[in-house]
């Protein structure tokens, strides 16, 4: 453990930062995919498949509230990466972040 630690001491801050930063992205991407759903949009729908995709394309409310529900999980999912790489993030205890994870 303690090797671990020295070996991200030394590396570049850019080396340490940028997975935090590629998460972040890729989640509120996939939020985005749900809100387009969400809204009424049907493309890649099909990728879902099985009961989901019936239940989006049927459009009650109970799939627009799954779906909003998705897509704002999938949103703080993403911006809970942020405080892993940002300073501001050493400020919130760390027990709030590990059960976040």
């Amino acid at each position: 453990m303690a090797q671990f630690r020295r070996a991200i001491e030394r590396a570049p801050i850019s080396a340490t930062v940028w997975p935090g930063y590629v998460a972040c992205t890729l989640g509120l991407l996939y939020a985005a995919v749900s809100a387009y759903w969400a809204l009424g949009g049907d493309a890649g729908l099909a990728t879902v498949g099985g009961a989901i995709e019936e239940l989006a394309r049927t459009r009650t409310p109970l799939a627009l509230a799954v779906a909003w529900g998705a897509a704002f999980l999938k949103g703080v999912a993403a911006l809970l990466a942020l405080p892993l790489v940002r300073s501001w993030g050493r400020r919130l205890p760390r027990r709030l972040l590990l059960l976040a994870c």
